[in-house]
């Protein structure tokens, strides 16, 4: 018995895909919104998943739950979509024709048809009825309207002793929905607000400092995406120690980073990059200190992987002395809901395909539990380092089923082949199916010299290039071998 498999995991790894205040009167509501929504429109359909939620309520929508998106053009250009349970749509701040100018509605369920074009036709009788009121009344809502004292608009500077005040504003807008569910905080950000300097410490070329904050300026040749693999970076990407400071201060996890990292980049995904360090906030008499350190490793880091990565460093301090804890302090989602809203080009990103790794999750030798729990306030799936990134442990994983082939009487020989398909003008691994590669090694070198009867031959495999499957490597390699060819519910499926 031969047993021939495909194991990317080798190489990577296989488990992983403005502020308004408005008056109540829906006149003036449908002006203002008409005026900053010029490109608006709306789209229906099933969730992918549970990870999104609702604009409005804050609460989760299920997956595969009718959901109602409205998709608006920022500034730049981009499309950018809000989502809201069926019964939480604005649907009277939204300028929507009839039910079939809503994208997605003529794949929607027949039930699901009925239940929006009702709400839709409520909708409008409401609209005209407020329409049609006492003017009497609506020349008293103006005047009361009117008497409002006004509120003076104010840009937040980052300066040192201004950030509580910062905080204390943002926890007020902050929604809570149950008593672990909070709405995504709207963070106001202008390339102004930014700063080459983090209170009194310079920061290397390309960085800047908005807040709490560094970031780093946009790197050459990073592309935004919806798909985001974001990372911790002490203890998951590097090994660092709090006794050694300097930007050589570091080593790599482990070896097949830099492999990982640039086959998530050939992907598609956007690499980022969110760290901790509040060091650099409480060293006042050493801040450049740390503030170099950490710069400097992040810097040497990147060049040593060779591709290009975003990266957000929090610097503020966690809950102490009664203070607030720092918002874009991990575990806080601040950083996450930055990139999103303002460093991704408005893309909307796949929570399905993003994910995040890193080292405090929480188990007994962990010095917290902030990663585990950043990954679950933003929604995305979590891995530890050694899930991800350590090459033995799938290589073990997948041995050890193979392992239940090899036991009592029927010894088999196995073939695995690592290396990685056609990409980036690289050459195709010659031992990886469809390529007959693994085929020839048993043939030429271990089998004993025999030569092999093709006609009482034949392989069973499931990529068959059938509708549902993933790809049609297994007959193409029977092919170009020149066996006999089974699908596995073809050979084994007695019935």
């Amino acid at each position: 018995m031969l047993i021939v498999s495909n194991l990317r995991a080798f190489h990577r790894s296989s488990v992983l895909s403005t502020l308004f205040v408005v008056p109540k009167n829906p006149r003036f509501i449908i002006r203002l919104e008409f005026s900053s929504m010029a490109s608006s429109k709306v789209v229906a359909e099933y969730a992918k998943s549970g990870r999104s939620s609702c604009k409005k309520c804050s609460k989760k929508i299920d997956a595969n739950a009718l959901r109602l998106g409205s998709v608006s053009r920022d500034e730049r250009g981009f499309d950018m979509t809000k989502w809201h349970h069926l019964n939480c749509f604005p649907m009277k701040s939204e300028s929507i024709a009839s039910p079939e100018a809503i994208k997605g509605f003529s794949s929607l369920k027949s039930g699901d048809q009925e239940n929006l074009k009702k709400l839709l036709d409520e909708s409008a009788l409401s609209t005209e009825k407020v329409a049609m009121g006492d003017e009497d009344a609506i020349e008293g809502s103006k005047e009361r309207i009117s008497k409002q004292p006004r509120v003076k608009k104010s840009v937040h500077k980052t300066d040192e002793g201004e950030n509580d005040d910062l905080e204390d504003k943002s926890s007020k807008k902050t929604k809570l929905s149950t008593p672990t569910e909070v709405a995504e905080p709207n963070i106001s950000f202008s390339i102004s607000d930014t700063k080459d300097k983090y209170k009194d410490a310079t920061l290397l070329p390309k960085w800047k400092a908005f807040q709490t904050v560094i970031f780093l300026e946009r790197d050459d040749g990073l592309r935004d995406s919806e798909k985001i693999a974001a990372f911790d970076f002490d203890g998951c990407l590097v090994n660092t120690s709090v006794k050694r400071v300097g930007p050589d201060a570091w080593s790599l996890m482990y070896p097949s980073i830099p492999e990982k990292l640039q086959g998530l980049y050939t992907e598609g995904y956007k690499l980022v990059i969110f760290t901790n360090e509040s060091n650099i906030d409480r060293w006042k008499n050493k801040r450049q200190v740390a503030v170099d350190s950490k710069i400097g490793r992040l810097n040497n880091f990147i060049k040593h992987v060779t591709v290009p990565i975003q990266v957000f460093i929090a610097c503020g301090i966690g809950k102490s002395d009664g203070k607030a804890e720092d918002p874009f302090r991990k575990p806080k989602p601040g950083m996450w809901h930055l990139m999103e809203q303002h460093f991704n080009s408005g893309i909307s990103i796949d929570m399905d395909q993003s994910f995040y790794v890193g080292d405090a999750a929480g188990r007994k030798d962990d010095h917290s539990d902030a990663d585990i729990k950043f990954a679950q306030a933003v929604g995305l799936k979590f891995y530890v380092p050694e899930e991800y990134f350590d090459v033995n442990l799938h290589v073990n994983q997948k041995l050890r089923k193979f392992c239940k082939v090899l036991t009592g009487n029927h010894p088999c020989q196995v073939f695995i082949a690592c290396g990685i398909g056609k990409s980036d003008g690289k050459a195709e691994d010659p031992f990886r199916k469809p390529k007959p590669g693994m085929w020839h090694l048993m043939e030429q070198h271990f089998n004993s010299g025999i030569s092999i009867d093709m006609d009482q031959s034949f392989y069973v495999g499931d990529a068959a290039g059938r509708k549902d499957d993933h790809s049609d490597a297994d007959i193409k390699f029977a092919q170009a071998v020149g066996l006999k060819f089974y699908v596995p519910e073809e050979y084994f499926d007695v019935k």
